[in-house]
């Protein structure tokens, strides 16, 4: 055991002498129970609206209904016999994948763990602990259902049902072993920031926010003696609280559930000191506000991130608001925190996969139950339209949310650039060409190795494609979806990007067209890279710069992705001289061909989607690669197209044309410091520069 874990050890032991004898802290946060998240008069009004609102009774039966199923569910999806707890703490969620294609396994009771894909069956470690994880939200959630429906009917066999498993766990947690993730076990902070019931303090936080709330609803009945609230007070919730506070991070959204775990126990136990650090302690709410939000993005630079940092950071608000301090009004970057993913969502309703997120469709209405109780704080009108979109149909609208919601839509997107999120969303004047690039800070141990990719969406499809993550679990997670070769932009000397923060150049949205210049930071040394993105209704224009500032030479790769089959112009042949490292050994049926002009390469999707892609030679030598790569999906492998160029410095003019287009361009040609594109309809001149001059003319 090292040093901080047996500092930790005492300070826990210690705290939880102090507890028992009743000398802890101060309790001036007291309030009659229950009151965490809601209250009896809440209970009073939900009834109320179940009984005049169909979407409410829907609510309310569904929760009624897991109550009645629960414990028999819980022992039915595991193969148990009787409710038991777990032997053992859980294990990492991210290893639960078959290892020959990355696909979630099927648990099949009692022990078998099935690759879907392929039929290969896993058994033992560490897949029988990731069930035993399962197994513990289970009987946290069928315990909090449990106690709603105690709340909803005043049926006193839910608060028997709730009780038993808060008993139980008060009688197993200090048995548990404090462990982390397996593997690393010889990782700094292999105990620092693992737990009892589950490998991750993040885990032991989310269970242990549901088990508070579980508490306050049922505390003040007749299931528990006094000793029983002692026990389940000492011995599970402040000991989890503790087992929570005594790490932040690895990274900031583990911070926000242990915050909120924390904070819960505190609310619950009337424990001012605990409810202190959660919301101003040094890596409290209040801190992670201040600091880990920049334009409204939350700063790991991954949409799922943010909204999975949200729940708990809403949940702090909700129970302080409670309390007399309303979190809503006093962070603003609460409430912008909600409102940003506006800024980014593609047309269709999905999310890019940047950084460790994946791409998700409707994405508005799979999260909308985290804007009820949003929209109940603050007023926002898209909040609203929100909900109502997505038919209020989660729980969270009936126990969070207002009783009555009018019809309404949200505003049609803009074109929209947050320099310190370092984003741009470039969308077309007509249609739903949509360009969003990336630029901004790294994202932690959550960032990828990407600065200035792109991901383009057209005719109701995302087209370029960002590999966005798998289960952490995988390999191919660490060489392929961080890497750089795996996204839309340029990588030097086949090597992998430094973490760095890139910056806005310039921004323009303009009636005609949307244009961003920027730049990437010190990705590489001795490198500079700048890229500026022009997007019309009917083509994207990119314009990317490497120049070296040692005056060494490089190989300058400009890397681009796109779903479908890919057909390029030119005469090649077999290529292996690929390295076998930084995702390039994932690269398939390599070809290559020299070119010293312009390339043309199509990518067909289907007959009704296909991606034109022209790079202009420059009077420059080129070696170009085409073949297949990851993807999002590992089975569908996905085609790319790599430029490369050798010397001091490279610019690569790119013009991609979603399509099959009305009228398709032409041509597309440099000189005189402009770029012509041609149709044959119109022909376009764009002259790049500090403020970027566009001109169309009809031709007849």
């Amino acid at each position: 055991m090292n040093p901080q874990d047996r500092s930790f050890f005492r300070l826990q032991w210690a705290a939880l002498l102090l507890i028992a004898t009743g000398l802890l802290a101060s309790r001036s946060i007291a309030q009659a129970p229950p009151h965490l998240l809601l209250s009896p008069a809440d209970f009073t009004r939900l009834n109320e609206l179940a009984r005049t609102q169909p979407w409410a009774a829907k609510q309310r039966a569904a929760i009624l209904k897991e109550a009645d199923e629960f414990p028999d569910s819980y022992e039915k999806r595991f193969g148990l016999t009787s409710l038991e707890l777990p032997p053992e703490g859980g294990q990492w969620a991210h290893d639960y994948v078959c290892p020959d294609t990355g696909t979630e396994l099927k648990f099949h009771p009692p022990d078998e763990h099935v690759c879907t894909d392929t039929g290969r069956v896993m058994k033992g470690a560490p897949y029988d602990q990731i069930v035993y994880q399962d197994r513990a939200f289970a009987l946290d959630e069928g315990a909090l259902a449990a106690a709603l429906a105690y709340r909803l009917t005043g049926d006193h066999a839910y608060a028997v049902k709730g009780a038993q498993i808060l008993k139980l766990y008060a009688d197993r947690y200090l048995t548990y072993p404090l462990h982390g993730i397996m593997g690393r076990e010889q990782s700094p902070g292999f105990t620092l920031f693992g737990g009892r019931v589950f490998a991750q303090t993040l885990d032991e936080a989310e269970f242990l926010i549901n088990i508070c709330w579980t508490y306050d609803l049922l505390r003040d009945t007749d299931v528990f003696t006094p000793q029983e609230r002692t026990h389940i007070e000492r011995d599970l919730i402040y000991a989890a609280a503790m087992i929570c506070d005594r790490s932040k991070g690895p990274t900031d959204n583990i911070s926000s559930w242990t915050n909120g775990a924390v904070a819960a126990a505190g609310y619950v136990l009337d424990d001012k000191m605990l409810v202190d650090q959660a919301i101003d302690g040094p890596w409290g709410f209040r801190f992670q506000m201040k600091n880990y939000v920049q334009d409204g993005f939350w700063i790991e630079g991954a949409l799922g991130y943010q909204y999975y940092a949200l729940e708990p950071l809403e949940y702090t608000a909700m129970m302080a608001k409670r309390a007399g301090v309303d979190l809503w009004k006093q962070e603003p970057n609460l409430g912008a925190l909600f409102e940003s993913p506006l800024g980014l969502i593609l047309p269709d309703g999905t999310t890019p996969g940047f950084n460790d997120a994946r791409a998700e469709r409707h994405v508005l209405d799979e999260r909308a139950h985290l804007y009820e109780a949003a929209y109940s704080a603050l007023g926002n009108k898209d909040f609203a339209a929100i909900n109502f979109n997505a038919g209020r149909a989660n729980r969270d609208a009936f126990l969070f949310g207002v009783a009555s919601i009018d019809a309404g839509s949200l505003p049609k997107p803009k074109s929209a650039v947050f320099p310190d999120a370092g984003y741009a969303t470039l969308r077309a004047p007509v249609g739903d060409l949509t360009e969003i690039m990336k630029f901004g800070p790294f994202g932690g141990s959550h960032g990828h190795f990407d600065k200035l990719t792109e991901i383009i969406f057209a005719k109701g499809v995302t087209m370029s494609v960002d590999p966005g993550t798998q289960r952490y679990g995988m390999p191919s997670h660490y060489t392929w979806d961080k890497v750089t070769v795996a996204h839309n932009t340029v990588s030097v000397d086949e090597a992998v990007q430094k973490p760095a923060t890139g910056k806005l150049v310039a921004w323009q949205a303009e009636p005609e067209f949307a244009a961003v210049t920027a730049d990437a930071g010190p990705v590489y040394d001795g490198v500079d890279l700048q890229r500026t993105s022009v997007l019309t209704s009917d083509y994207v224009l990119e314009i990317t710069t490497a120049k070296s500032t040692d005056g060494k030479e490089h190989d300058f790769d400009w890397n681009y992705h796109n779903y479908g089959v890919q057909h390029a112009d030119g005469t090649f042949a077999a290529y292996s001289g690929f390295p076998q490292k930084d995702g390039y050994q994932h690269l398939e049926q390599n070809q290559t061909a020299a070119i010293s002009g312009d390339l043309h390469t199509e990518f067909v999707m289907d007959k009704d989607h296909e991606m034109n892609v022209w790079v202009l030679g420059g009077g420059v030598q080129s070696q170009v690669f085409t073949g297949l790569g990851l993807g999002p999906d590992l089975p569908v492998k996905i085609p790319y197209v790599i430029v490369r160029r050798h010397g001091v410095e490279a610019r690569f003019v790119a013009v991609l044309e979603p399509g099959p287009a009305a009228a398709g361009i032409v041509s597309v040609t440099s000189a005189g410091g402009k770029i012509r594109i041609m149709s044959a309809k119109w022909e376009d001149t764009i002259e790049p520069g500090e403020k970027i001059a566009y001109h169309r003319v009809s031709l007849p």
